[in-house]
């Protein structure tokens, strides 16, 4: 969960040991050739590590637009490294944040404004203390 109040605000956070095909990349639905190019030549760990952070940037503008996964993400370009404002289709711009996660976790934060400080903090011991709510039966546990 995100929490702003300036703008949009989108997240993604993702398992960084969780089993990707680098060559996934090259679905040109999803990453533009550029994209693609930053996987090339790297080690299979190294491009997974690039891999999910690719992805998770993505995400993370996906949500702050409100279309997801429905928005035409090869029609939007990060990197894998510090970013400079993102353009969104359709016009305006987000900004790209890394925030430092627990591991196994990665994540990206993305905003429709500029944004000095970010705060993290893991809900994982509320979580496992209050997991499932009273009365909901939701077949997920945490532990």
């Amino acid at each position: 969960m995100a929490v702003t109040r300036h703008g949009r605000i989108g997240v993604d956070v993702e398992r960084a040991d969780r089993v990707i095909d680098p060559r996934l990349v090259t679905l040109p639905a999803f990453f533009t050739a550029a994209e693609s190019d930053q996987l090339a030549g790297l080690p299979e760990r190294a491009a997974r590590a690039r891999l999910l952070t690719l992805w998770t940037r993505k995400e993370a503008i996906g949500k702050v637009t409100g279309h997801g996964l429905s928005l035409a993400l090869r029609g939007v370009e990060v990197s894998a490294g510090p970013s400079a404002p993102v353009a969104l289709p359709g016009g305006g711009k987000a900004w790209l944040h890394r925030p430092v996660l627990s591991a196994p976790y990665v994540g990206a934060l993305a905003t429709t404004r500029p944004v000095a400080r970010i705060v993290v903090r893991s809900a994982v011991p509320w979580l496992q203390n209050n997991w499932p709510p009273r009365g909901l039966n939701t077949g997920m546990t945490l532990g």
